[in-house]
């Protein structure tokens, strides 16, 4: 009996002592809110949200902010429904933030214009694991009913996008690297492009590695979050739906001296006859070339893919503000902001 009353009594003192730690990490994260906001303030951020509201015992702690909203001295500005930032109890500096439902993201134009770039969506579900620094380790995402607009113009808007990404151990020339996997599904494209591709992309998967690193002398966050960053993708695997092309492709994209993504893929192309019979429509290749490509394009090395399909090996090249399929030229690209 005394073995029992002795072990109900430390049972309880743990418990009482388990308790007051939740209870004072509660408040250490609440604290931490406050301070963080109250430095961005300083730095000229606008910052509001509700109270946070902390619970999760006994396993974790979550605190809950409604209706986030983040402004920066230089314009940009992000606000959503709801924002929760997770402490596992056990595990202290180690945080996710994970926002919920509708996110609008707003960025100025350059050159002191009025125009704003705005991306929103209608539900959203991101979730960001956190270094002790405020840095991000990985992440994951989805996004249902998304949009970007263009001041009061809509330039796409898809129906879903996922993501996952890891953060690599920094390299010791200063890169960081990120491995991801992302996957869009029926973007809607037919205010920015019309033939040959049509309007509607149906599909498009990739996976690879996101590359960063700071240019030399330049401040950062003057824009945007990513202003006084370069860098590229490594493509591993891309694979695009977007009638008629149909194709498989790997590669790398970066940035020219003028911020234009530039860089070459392997593409494996299925169905060439259709594509070029799409760009003839579209006044980039003349009819009575036209034959003679489709020709050439028997020439080009050639596989057999598992459903039966022969695909066809020509690169897409972007250089100097243009994108070639080939020796064709298809489409120009701009600056990034």
């Amino acid at each position: 009996m005394r073995r029992s009353l002795l072990a109900i009594a430390l049972l309880g003192f743990l418990g009482l002592a388990f308790g007051g730690y939740w209870f004072w990490y509660a408040e250490l994260l609440r604290t931490g809110l406050r301070d963080w906001r109250t430095a961005r303030m300083a730095e000229g951020y606008r910052v509001e949200h509700t109270e946070p509201v902390v619970n999760g015992f006994p396993a974790a702690l979550v605190a809950r902010l409604q209706a986030p909203y983040i402004a920066s001295p230089t314009g940009w500005r992000w606000n959503g429904d709801e924002a929760l930032l997770e402490a596992a109890v056990f595990a202290p500096g180690q945080l996710s933030l994970t926002l919920r439902g509708q996110q609008e993201l707003t960025m100025p134009a350059g050159g002191g214009g009025q125009r704003v770039d705005r991306f929103a969506s209608n539900d959203a579900e991101l979730t960001i694991e956190l270094a002790p620094d405020g840095m991000p380790l990985a992440g994951r995402g989805r996004i249902a009913g998304y949009r970007l607009a263009e001041g009061p113009r809509k330039l796409l808007s898809g129906a879903s996008m996922t993501f996952d990404f890891h953060q690599l151990p920094t390299a010791g020339d200063g890169q960081s690297a990120s491995d991801f996997n992302a996957s869009l599904r029926q973007v809607d494209l037919s205010r920015l492009i019309g033939e040959p591709l049509g309007g509607l992309l149906q599909a498009l998967d990739l996976r690879g590695r996101l590359v960063a690193w700071r240019r030399a002398g330049e401040a950062m966050g003057e824009r945007t979050p990513w202003d006084g960053y370069d860098g590229r993708i490594d493509i591993e695997h891309l694979n695009l739906r977007w009638a008629p092309v149909d194709l498989i492709a790997s590669g790398s994209i970066g940035l020219d001296e003028q911020r234009r993504p530039a860089g070459r893929l392997d593409a494996w192309w299925r169905d060439l006859p259709v594509l070029i019979d799409g760009l003839v429509t579209a006044g980039l290749v003349e009819s009575q070339v036209a034959t003679p490509i489709k020709a050439a394009f028997t020439l080009l090395p050639r596989r057999v893919a598992a459903d039966g399909r022969v695909e066809r090996l020509l690169p897409i090249v972007l250089e100097d503000g243009r994108v070639f399929v080939g020796p064709i030229e298809v489409g120009r690209v701009t600056s990034l902001p």
